[in-house]
């Protein structure tokens, strides 16, 4: 199942549509001299209809004093019915709005979606939009600025900023292979530190860099290119599309109650990751808090050493809380504060990549 995406102010609009019938193609109604001629719309006399007659012409030249009516259309500067923008009519939306800080937001083609290509977060140095492959940026760091401080790699150094936007829901791999110096790699959702989503130095005993992320169709975020203690020079930035989202076995929709939901994590690879617990198989489950409130979520009655987290979506950092055990118990619980509506990812995992069976409860406190 695909992640739903994630409910979060960080959260960019990028792509709102508007459903109904496509905008007329120009179209006009005949003048008034172009009608029948066995018509009469001036009479004045006393037979049948000749007052409506009268009445239908007069308002037709009050509305359509050029003798000719014209039905919306694309592309006259207008917000007509089945438009979502037109032209410089935008219905009040801006780049801003839209969560960028500036930029010109401008009407797509179809006039009904928003085209986000002149909307910057003010910070990105290349914007590579929906591409994805080997090499997709290349450059250097050598004269480039600090922009933004990541949180691994000893603090980095000169950055260098690329802008991405999802091409669809799915998790996608960013790597910093054939860099010419130790690389430091980090997401940001917007220009503002504290908007950091994940950071590596090293992958894999190398000095290049390596992140993934799962993000929505048109999620755009910014990949920062950085060196370690301030290392610069030559990058190359590859970006690969790993296929669906981070696999999600249910979703509960408001359930609450004992054993809303049971499962087994026996036979599975590790999925995502939980700070309670490193390497463990995992079941994904999507809930939705039926009203405002607090609620606990627990694993009694499973048959192994379980653990539990909640998670804003599937991106690194998006953890709200994990839980091992509770006391004594092998069983895990979190208590989280929700509002109506509001969306959770939920992790049942194993302690020290135990797996099992289990069973999970939901109660509003």
């Amino acid at each position: 199942m695909t992640p739903k995406p994630p409910k979060t102010p960080d959260t960019v609009l990028l792509s709102l549509m508007l459903l109904g019938a496509a905008c007329h193609e120009p179209s006009a109604v005949e003048p008034l001299d172009a009608l029948d001629s066995d018509q009469d719309v001036s009479s004045t006399g006393d037979g049948p209809g000749a007052a409506d007659e009268t009445t239908d012409a007069t308002e037709t030249d009050d509305e359509c004093p050029d003798g000719e009516c014209e039905q919306p259309r694309c592309g006259d500067g207008r917000l007509d019915a089945d438009e979502l923008c037109d032209g410089a009519a935008m219905d009040g939306q801006t780049c801003m709005s839209l969560g960028f800080p500036m930029g010109v937001l401008a009407c797509a083609s179809d006039y009904q979606t928003y085209e986000l290509a002149g909307c910057r977060f003010g910070c990105e140095e290349q914007d590579v939009g929906t591409a994805v492959g080997m090499a997709v940026a290349v450059g250097s760091t050598v004269t480039a600025d600090d922009d933004l401080p990541s949180t691994c790699g000893g603090g980095g150094g000169a950055d260098h900023i690329v802008r991405f936007t999802a091409p669809r829901t799915g998790q996608f791999t960013f790597d910093t292979f054939g860099s010419g110096f130790d690389t430091v790699l980090s997401i940001f959702r917007s220009c503002e530190p504290e908007a950091q989503l994940v950071c590596d130095d090293d992958d894999a005993g190398t000095t290049q860099s390596r992140v993934v992320a799962s993000l929505v169709a048109g999620e755009t975020i910014l990949v920062s290119v950085d060196g370690y203690s301030g290392q610069t020079g030559s990058f190359v930035l590859n970006i690969e599309d790993e296929g669906g989202a981070c696999p999600v076995e249910q979703d509960l929709g408001s359930a609450v109650g004992p054993a809303v939901a049971t499962g087994s994590t026996a036979g599975q690879e590790p999925g995502l990751e939980q700070s309670c617990s490193q390497g463990s198989a995992v079941d994904l489950l999507w809930w939705t808090a039926p009203a405002t409130g607090t609620y606990s979520f627990d694993t009694s009655g499973s048959g192994f050493d379980t653990t539990l987290s909640a998670h804003e979506d599937c991106m690194p950092g998006a953890e709200l809380g994990c839980s091992d055990d509770v006391g004594q118990l092998e069983t895990s619980r979190l208590t989280l504060p929700l509002s109506a509506g509001q969306q959770v990812l939920l992790a049942i995992g194993g302690a020290g990549g135990a797996s099992g069976s289990w069973a999970l409860d939901i109660d509003q406190w």
